[in-house]
């Protein structure tokens, strides 16, 4: 669902059933420079995922 309001900002509402994120793995992340262990795989899973895309500053604020 998307929306605007008179700020300029769009209003985006994802739908979670058919959303993909691809999990965090050693392949796909690196923290503090370094690449995850590969043991380590983190699933993200949202419930709600929305947000607010500032049209004209091209910002974007995502909620979970």
């Amino acid at each position: 669902m998307v929306g605007v309001d008179l700020n300029g900002e769009t209003l985006v509402d994802f739908v979670v059933t058919t959303l993909y994120i691809p999990p965090l793995t050693t392949a796909t992340t690196k923290f503090l420079g370094l690449p995850l262990p590969p043991f380590l795989k983190i699933a993200i899973v949202p419930e709600i995922f929305r947000g607010i895309i500032n049209l004209e500053s091209g910002k974007v604020w995502l909620f979970t």
